[in-house]
């Protein structure tokens, strides 16, 4: 049987409690769930009640009452679940205990006090504006770096072949070196940033497909560029033609 937690790791359940029970009939209770959720040791019973969830489409109160759970404890721990970002089942982890480590540092604090000391009628979002300011602090879109690119593996092979270059007495960077790079791109790609009116969206029409992603291969020299050449992707059928021929 395939274990229930790698099967619903990224899985969100929709429970009653989204449905058609509202909030008053089962959260009464909810701080005494919660405590009984933290303490409690998966067994085979609420293993079976996400087991039908998942797998079978059953509803949460319909689940419990298949495996004979409470319902308003089902929905809690349904709920527990669906709130949980890494999707880890009720039970199956320890809650951390203790108090949640302060996020402002003696200097942040210093700089709000003074700060108002200052300006005694400065309002909440006066005090995030001068913060940020203060501290050069933007907001910016984020670069996306892929998760392979920087590991402690990478990296020591960067520097090894870095070092290889270097002690090559023959190797000189501005005479004998030709530098290859490529780039990525498709007739299709469109700026992620526009502008409209205070208040309305910035829309863009785009086509419905991906659109054909080209390569284009590049090689430099200090003297300037060698050659450049675009790469264009191949359809399917080609590419099963050259299989064909090959064998």
């Amino acid at each position: 049987m395939q274990n229930i937690s790698e099967f619903i790791a990224d899985r969100e359940i929709i429970s009653d409690n989204d449905m058609d029970i509202s909030s008053d009939d089962y959260m009464e209770d909810d701080e005494q769930e919660e405590m009984e959720i933290e303490h409690f040791n998966l067994s085979e019973e609420f293993e079976k009640l996400f087991d039908l969830i998942i797998k079978e489409g059953f509803t949460t109160k319909a689940a419990a009452l298949a495996t004979g759970i409470n319902v308003r404890t089902a929905q809690n721990y349904v709920k527990t679940y669906n709130n949980d970002p890494e999707r880890r089942l009720p039970g199956s982890y320890s809650k951390p205990r203790g108090r949640p480590r302060d996020k402002l540092t003696e200097e942040h604090s210093k700089f709000l006090v003074d700060y108002i000391e200052k300006n005694t009628t400065a309002i909440l979002d006066e005090l995030k504006l001068k913060f940020l300011h203060k501290h050069n602090i933007t907001l910016k879109k984020l670069e996306k770096i892929p998760a392979a690119r920087n590991p402690d593996r990478a990296i020591a092979l960067r520097k090894a072949i870095v070092e290889q270059y270097k002690s090559d007495a023959d190797m000189d960077f501005s005479k004998n070196c030709v530098f290859i790079d490529e780039a990525v791109f498709n007739l299709h790609t469109q700026r992620s940033h526009g502008r409209s009116l205070k208040g309305t969206p910035a829309k863009s029409t785009v086509p419905t497909g991906k659109g054909v992603t080209f390569t284009i291969l590049g090689a430099l020299s200090q003297a300037g560029i060698i050659n450049i050449g675009v790469k264009k992707p191949e359809s399917a059928s080609s590419e099963k033609e050259r299989q064909m021929v090959k064998k």
